[in-house]
């Protein structure tokens, strides 16, 4: 079975304004560009997410995890120092970070309701 899956990118403009073809509130097929949030309209988008990845290559604390948890979505976030003092046990690690290695695990996530459910009652 094949499952459209949406990105919902949330974080500073002027990353995303590096490429000038990412504009504010653009759809780029499957990807949501939504720019920095918080408060109510970041608890809205992790109310309306299915799960929360993260593939930063360094993390000192990632708070957005701890909000990603709360709001009970399963985590994928690289092996870095930082993610991996949360995550471990409790979400799924990607070592190395690479692209592909997160496509396989956001497919063995979505694939396996068991993994699912032992992501979510973990938190």
């Amino acid at each position: 079975m094949q499952v459209k899956i949406y990105f919902r990118y949330c974080w500073r403009w002027r990353f995303i304004r590096r490429n000038k073809k990412l504009g504010k509130g653009e759809r780029f097929n499957n990807v949501i560009f939504h720019g920095r949030k918080t408060g109510k309209p970041l608890i809205e988008i992790y109310k309306n997410s299915d799960a929360f990845i993260l593939t930063s290559n360094e993390e000192a604390f990632p708070l957005t995890i701890l909000e990603a948890m709360a709001s009970k979505l399963p985590v994928i976030a690289s092996d870095v120092k930082g993610n991996h003092d949360v995550v471990k046990g409790v979400g799924i690690l990607v070592n190395p970070p690479t692209p592909r290695k997160f496509a396989k695990e956001i497919d063995r996530l979505f694939s396996n309701k068991i993994c699912i459910i032992n992501c979510l009652n973990s938190h």
